[in-house]
Formats: C-alpha cells, sequence, structure tokens
C-alpha cells in the first residue's frame, strides 16, 4: 500500500513580470511582490486582481531592485 501523497509546503514568491505573477498565483503561491504599472498600485495585467496591501511592488520602468527584493525576504515569509 501506498503512503498517502504529502501536500507541498506553499512558498512566498516575488514575481518580476505579469506571466510570472499570474502562474504563481494559479499554483497557490504567495505572491509577496510583483512588477507593475508605472504609476499604478496594481499588477500589470489588466486580468489580474490588484495587489493586496503589503506586497513589495516593482516598477516596471526601473531596473530589478535586487537588494530590496533579497530584504524583503520572500523565502522566509509564510
Amino acid at each position: 500500500m501506498c503512503p498517502p501523497p504529502v501536500s507541498p509546503a506553499r512558498s512566498s514568491v516575488v514575481a518580476p513580470g505579469a506571466a510570472d505573477v499570474a502562474l504563481a498565483r494559479e499554483l497557490g503561491a504567495d505572491v509577496v511582490g510583483g512588477l507593475r504599472n508605472a504609476g499604478e498600485s496594481q499588477p500589470q495585467a489588466p486580468y489580474l486582481a490588484p495587489f493586496p496591501d503589503g506586497v513589495l511592488t516593482i516598477d516596471e520602468l526601473e531596473p530589478l531592485p535586487l537588494e530590496r527584493i533579497a530584504a524583503y525576504g520572500p523565502d522566509r515569509r509564510r
């Protein structure tokens, strides 16, 4: 008899692109940061729900702020 399947651990991720945000949300990841439209607080793609409060938003017109992302600690948040 096979053991019951193990539930995968939930992950917290920073998604640097609109498709990444959509994919991460669909897979059940906790999106703690992502790309947003310049000057707006919503994700880049119009079909995505707005980011909730506390999500690290990355401006699409600037280089990825790697130090800010690392300091946010997406791999340590749950």
